[in-house]
């Protein structure tokens, strides 16, 4: 469960996600690997992903996002233009926190990310 706090930037009624929102993206708890048939997804990558969801047969798309490095911020470097970064809620080290992420091989869901570093948010409506 997921707690908002004042440091949350989404909209009124939505959150950023709990890292377990990400879980149903690969067949395999872990799936950093260079094999697709691990992705839970529905067609193949088009500048993201197709993820399917435990609702029918709906899907979601994750677009990929690059990530704007808390080091290269003065020259606005973009790290992994190929990859997708989402944040979640989830903080398990005093730097930072843990983030999905995703390339048209892999996906991994506890990625350590310093806070400094600006990665994408996709909130979630609060329950």
């Amino acid at each position: 469960m997921v707690i908002k706090t004042i440091y949350d930037p989404s909209p009124i009624g939505y959150c950023v996600p709990p890292l377990n929102a990400f879980g149903g993206f690969a067949t395999t708890e872990l799936a950093y690997n260079d094999q697709t048939s691990y992705l839970n997804v529905s067609g193949s990558f088009a500048e993201g992903w197709n993820f399917k969801t435990n609702i029918g047969d709906g899907t979601i798309f994750f677009p990929i996002t690059g990530q704007l490095l808390q080091s290269t911020a003065n020259n606005a470097s973009l790290r992994y233009p190929r990859n997708g970064y989402y944040w979640s809620a989830d903080n398990r080290f005093y730097t930072g926190g843990l983030i999905f992420g995703f390339s048209a091989s892999w996906v991994e869901y506890d990625f350590n990310n310093k806070s400094g570093d600006l990665t994408t948010i996709r909130p979630v409506q609060e329950k």
